[in-house]
């Protein structure tokens, strides 16, 4: 009887540890898949707007210092930048990150930082559009708006919308957007800021960026006024760790620079 108890203890110790080293391994295989997720595999388009370096783009009346493309409010000449031949589904997910500081704080006129927009475009219809109403980051998702109640304009501004706090001018601020396939969230300097869910899928997607103005017909929609840097667009939304790696890794310029 007690070489039988003694077989048993044994069988129960080498179960033990083949159970043990199979737990060790997948825990070591969850581990190494997830380091081998590289950002810059989604990678769309990149460029911190430093200098005007981008064929086929068209540059009008942008200047450059060192915090990056500079926009004014100008109706005579607006200053704005069309970079085409940009590819990418929304509906499969997406992140669009930057920075960016205004100098003028009237909230009553909304400015356009980033559009991913088409042939089509204008305020009321965008594949996508992040732009900066009432001193607030908000943006358009096909036609659904998010500052507006479940997303429509004739409801009123969300709560959402009134929860999220002010921006100051003369400061720089990351901004990062992601979409997940259903919802959109808003990060302010790696923070969330906003979240927006049970999105539609849109029946339109981008050829170009447009920065610091909307255009359709040459018009031009909520022009912006500040400086904007650092522009990456993504093809897969990214979670929190990796939006906070692109903050801390934002292109160093100089604060005090005026």
């Amino acid at each position: 009887m007690k070489k039988i108890l003694s077989v048993l203890l044994v069988l129960s110790i080498l179960v033990s540890c083949k159970e043990e080293k199979k737990q060790s391994t997948n825990a070591k295989t969850v581990t190494e898949t997830k380091e081998e997720r590289n950002i810059n595999d989604f990678l769309v388009f990149e460029n911190l707007l430093m200098e005007q370096n981008i064929e086929g783009a068209k540059y009008n009346n942008v200047v450059f210092d060192s915090q990056g493309a500079i926009f004014t409010k100008n109706k005579t000449s607006p200053t704005y930048i069309t970079i085409p031949n940009i590819k990418l589904d929304l509906n499969k997910g997406f992140n669009v990150s930057f920075s960016f500081k205004t100098d003028d704080d009237d909230g009553t006129k909304p400015q356009s930082l980033i559009a991913l927009t088409d042939k089509f475009s204008s305020a009321s219809r965008v594949p996508f559009y992040v732009y900066f109403p009432g001193n607030r980051i908000s943006g358009v998702f096909g036609k659904q708006l998010l500052w507006a109640e479940d997303y429509d304009a004739q409801n009123g501004n969300s709560k959402e919308y009134y929860d999220s706090f002010q921006l100051n001018k003369d400061q720089f601020y990351f901004v990062s957007l992601n979409f997940d396939g259903s919802s959109i969230q808003i990060f302010v300097n790696a923070e969330l800021y906003a979240s927006f869910e049970n999105l539609h899928l849109i029946d339109f997607s981008p050829n170009q960026i447009q920065i610091g103005s909307l255009l359709q017909n040459e018009y031009n929609y909520n022009p912006f006024s500040g400086k904007i840097h650092g522009l990456k667009i993504f093809n897969k939304g990214l979670d929190i760790s990796e939006i906070l790696d692109l903050f801390n890794s934002q292109p160093e310029i100089d604060e005090e620079y005026n």
